[in-house]
């Protein structure tokens, strides 16, 4: 059918709402490729392209949300190798909060400068990279991520100013990289494995101490020493690490994949 096949685009250009921090969604369920990058004025701007017709992206706002979604009654509405495209940049002007949840697909997000006080991600399946290739104007409450299966790469972690970071592991490598912006006050990190393994990046001038419960592996590599080993519960610091500074205080709790921590 040649009216099925045709790539129909969808232009987003969508102002703040009218409250402050507000959140802004971002729902693909379906197989694609996500491509987000900072923007300006706006809250989010660009264009989905797709060819499926019943894919065509719905817009909600409301004073403090805009989402924008896919119908997920249409999960199974397609063929070989549809498309499915997407192409935002996101505001930098005012702070807000960012939820973002994918299927099958390639992501990748850039968000250095972009004000973020809050950020979700949730992947299925496929491969999202996130990073903060930038500093984040405002203080991150909670930067959470959840990984599907296949591989979440989120890089410069620091930059992203968070006080809080909570990271839950799927099916497949979860990389992780604490560099960027040194830290002020502490921040606590909580991973939580699943079938996949993590690799843990840390930079050697700041600061760690990473709490390890569960009976897999621990691969250390670089500036990081091993305070107590004891059954299923552990305990290791990067030699950077006092308690009167400002530090990282990662506890993880691990499922059947293996655990790396390095310093860089």
């Amino acid at each position: 059918d040649v009216y099925k096949r045709q790539m129909l685009t969808e232009v987003i250009d969508i102002s703040y709402p009218e409250l402050e921090n507000p959140t802004l969604e971002l729902s693909i369920p379906f197989s694609g490729r996500i491509e987000v990058n900072p923007g300006g004025e706006k809250l989010v701007d660009g264009t989905i392209l797709f060819d499926v017709p019943e894919w065509k992206p719905w817009v909600t706002e409301t004073p403090d949300l805009v989402r924008i979604e896919q119908d997920e009654r249409w999960l199974h509405a397609h063929w070989n190798n549809p498309k499915n495209s997407w192409n935002l940049n996101l505001g930098t002007s005012k702070p807000y909060k960012l939820r973002v949840r994918t299927g099958v697909s390639r992501a990748r997000l850039s968000l250095g400068g972009i004000p973020l006080t809050r950020f979700n991600m949730s992947s299925g399946v496929g491969t999202c990279d996130i990073l903060f290739d930038g500093e984040n104007p405002a203080s991150m409450e909670l930067l959470n991520l959840q990984a599907g299966v296949g591989q979440m790469i989120a890089d410069d972690i620091l930059n992203a100013n968070p006080r809080e970071v909570r990271i839950s592991g799927g099916v497949g490598e979860v990389r992780l990289g604490f560099t960027g912006n040194r830290i002020k006050e502490d921040v606590q990190v909580r991973l939580n494995g699943g079938e996949g393994g993590f690799d843990v990046s840390n930079a050697e001038e700041v600061p760690a101490v990473i709490h390890v419960s569960g009976l897999t592996g621990v691969d250390l590599r670089g500036r990081i020493r091993a305070r107590r080993r004891s059954f299923g519960s552990c305990i290791y610091e990067t030699e950077s690490y006092t308690e009167d500074q400002p530090h990282l205080n990662i506890r993880a709790s691990l499922g059947l994949g293996g655990l790396t921590l390095r310093t860089v």
